[in-house]
């Protein structure tokens, strides 16, 4: 773990767990399980904000806006230059190396479905909400 300031973070490349697809950005920023491998898949900072168990997700490899999961939509998007409650997620630790995210904001799991798209929509931790983080 490497230090920003006071904070903590780490680096990592999302994978799907479900698809086994790796984590970008789309165009308009929406993150998408698109990638087969982690050739060009988005590197993010994990950040510790000052509660333990709370994290700001930041895209390092294309445009350093923190992750916000959208209001109407739930969609998970790297557009905002703040951490307030859309941008911090809970980190969970499941079995065989798979981690969960969960919004703080409307206290549901991040999901990816079929069509890849990134949403804070799960209601537990299933084969939907599961990722492997590989660290770089």
């Amino acid at each position: 773990m490497s230090e920003i300031g006071e904070k903590a973070f780490f680096r990592v490349k999302l994978e799907s767990q479900k698809f086994k697809n790796y984590v970008s950005l789309a165009a308009d920023r929406t993150l998408v399980a698109d990638r087969a491998s982690s050739e060009g898949a988005e590197i993010f900072r994990i950040i510790q904000t000052l509660e333990e168990d709370r994290y700001a997700i930041l895209p390092e490899t294309s445009n350093f806006k923190f992750v916000s999961m959208g209001h109407s939509d739930n969609m998970l998007k790297a557009n905002k230059d703040w951490i307030l409650k859309h941008e911090v997620f809970m980190l969970q630790v499941l079995d065989n190396d798979a981690y969960a995210l969960k919004s703080l904001e409307n206290n549901k799991y991040v999901s990816v479905r079929d069509d890849n798209i990134l949403r804070a929509s799960g209601d537990k931790p299933d084969k939907w909400e599961k990722f492997h983080f590989v660290h770089v």
